[in-house]
């Protein structure tokens, strides 16, 4: 946040007082006038308050701001859909994932249906799975950021066959 404030006369800015509606953010005294504010909330007022060096105080018309933040992101990059595997046959499964902004991820889980198989908390994101039972099933990832904000990749759908064996022969 910045603010240009100036003083009346022979006085001079003590210090710039910035609000987010009124919440107190931070003050600066030094031109020019700023402040790091990490932003919270959908719709915020913010306003400036001045305090001159004779005790005047003037606070700014109040702005509008939409805060926006983006979300979590999530993709299997293995299997690819179509892949045939069989019973007993463990499979690996991995993601890329990137957290929304300012945010660090905790964690990607990896799901079969809606059942989770694990759970990954470091780069490169991958687990592997072992089916036991034979169908189509959908494989996904759920990315788990700092903010606490979540969102789940599309579904990567493989086939599992059942093991089959021969006939039996005795000799």
């Amino acid at each position: 946040l910045t603010a240009t404030a100036t003083a009346v006369g022979a006085a001079t800015v003590a210090k710039v007082d910035f609000f987010a509606g009124t919440t107190f953010l931070g003050t600066d005294s030094t031109a020019p006038y700023s402040f790091d504010w990490v932003a919270a909330g959908n719709v915020v007022s913010l306003t400036a308050r001045v305090t001159d060096s004779n005790g005047a105080i003037a606070t700014s018309a109040p702005v509008s701001v939409t805060v926006t933040t983006s979300a979590p992101s999530v993709s299997l990059t293995s299997p690819t859909p179509g892949t045939v595997v069989t019973t007993g046959t463990a499979v690996t499964i991995a993601a890329t994932a990137a957290p929304s902004s300012g945010a660090t991820i905790t964690q990607v889980q990896f799901l079969a249906g809606a059942t989770i198989l694990d759970t990954d908390t470091t780069f490169p994101y991958a687990t592997t799975w072992t089916p036991t039972a034979a169908g189509n099933i959908a494989l996904t990832a759920r990315v788990t950021d700092s903010n606490g904000s979540s969102v789940t990749s599309s579904a990567v759908t493989i086939t599992v066959n059942a093991v089959t064996t021969g006939p039996l022969s005795v000799a």
